[in-house]
């Protein structure tokens, strides 16, 4: 398989998981979980600001996570229309330097 075709597949299957209801609720629960964790921070804890960066972490890794997904999709698209391009030339570049 070739590199095109890999980030194509990977691409589709990432679609998969982004369209998947599973890890849509998943994604809600632990963005949720992590506010309401933050919401309920005692302010007067002296460790307040060490909890609050680190649930603020958290939601930045949560992001990430998806943006990395969405990536993978977007790759595979662009790959997908690479590979319907190169099937409706007649001919390669390389051929025409050759000529």
């Amino acid at each position: 398989m070739d590199s095109l075709e890999f980030k194509t597949r990977r691409g589709d299957e990432a679609e998969r998981l982004l369209n998947s209801p599973m890890l849509r609720q998943a994604f809600e629960d632990v963005r949720a979980g992590l506010a309401n964790t933050w919401a309920a921070l005692d302010t007067t804890d002296e460790r307040y600001s060490e909890f609050s960066k680190d649930l603020h972490r958290k939601m930045k890794m949560l992001a990430s996570v998806e943006m990395c997904i969405k990536e993978h999709v977007s790759t595979g698209k662009i790959a997908q229309k690479s590979i319907e391009a190169a099937t409706k030339r007649p001919f390669s570049f390389n051929q025409l330097k050759q000529t």
